[in-house]
């Protein structure tokens, strides 16, 4: 791509599409943070996305040339259709067409993932890691959630403190990062990084979860309703709010067997 000013229209499933501007200068890089607003708050795909991290346009990507990108545009909307395998043969094409495409190793790996190939997706997350230089943030977050939802929770603390090193407002690799200290049952420490994950992004409805989880391993059941309450305010009617209206009964019912035995020791 030659040098210039460029209209970019960024586009995620699940949200409203955004337009900016942007320069591109020969030997330059650099990376665009675009706040993108949810279609619908309430549905299944916003809930899940609006765990990943921000949507970026890099100037490397837009140096990347048109044939590659396109297949890359492609592979990125048959995953908004599941079609998993021919999003992969698409990035596949993308990778080939420009090896050091490392956006497209990436979202390789979420669809290879979502086709029931973990080992795959995490051979192609790092190897966008190593192509970007270890800059690519996006890489990092897949990275540790395939790690997390996979059970490997001391390498997703290690990949987590790595995106965290990277950019220490990522609110996305505290998320990550207080998964795997639960999953480690580390949990003052994972109670940390939850709530730093929190101060950095209120608005994100499953750290509210992971915080739930935390302060119910460590019997603090006062915060746990806090958690649940602040959930149900950002999530009022969904199937995972009646979930949590079930699991605030729970809490409310443990509290109260906790502080009616304290009651009688007292007496």
């Amino acid at each position: 791509m030659r040098d210039g000013d460029y209209q970019v229209t960024v586009r995620k499933m699940g949200y409203v599409n955004a337009q900016l501007s942007i320069s591109v200068s020969g030997g330059h890089q650099s990376n665009v943070d675009v706040d993108l607003r949810a279609e619908s708050s309430s549905s299944p795909a916003a809930s899940k996305i609006e765990t990943g991290p921000p949507e970026t346009v890099s100037a490397h990507e837009l140096k990347v040339p048109e044939k590659a990108r396109d297949e890359s545009a492609r592979g990125k909307a048959l995953m908004a259709k599941s079609d998993f395998a021919g999003a992969i043969a698409e990035f596949q094409k993308a990778t080939d067409d420009f090896p050091s495409y490392y956006e497209a190793y990436s979202r390789m790996g979420i669809a290879q993932y979502m086709a029931g190939r973990a080992p795959d997706a995490l051979r192609s997350f790092q190897k966008s890691i190593d192509l970007s230089g270890g800059k690519y943030s996006e890489a990092f977050f897949d990275l540790a959630d395939v790690l997390n939802d996979t059970d490997d929770f001391s390498g997703a603390e290690d990949v987590s403190r790595k995106e965290i090193a990277l950019d220490e407002s990522s609110w996305q690799g505290y998320f990550q990062l207080s998964r795997s200290l639960l999953g480690l049952k580390r949990y003052p420490d994972a109670e940390r990084a939850a709530k730093k994950c929190r101060d950095l992004n209120d608005r994100n409805r499953q750290i509210y979860v992971i915080l739930t989880n935390i302060h119910i391993k460590m019997q603090n059941f006062p915060e746990a309703l806090q958690d649940i309450d602040a959930y149900l305010k950002l999530d009022p009617n969904s199937p995972v709010s009646q979930q949590m209206r079930a699991t605030r009964a729970q809490v409310s019912r443990a509290l109260e067997g906790t502080q009616a035995k304290a009651s009688q020791k007292s007496q």
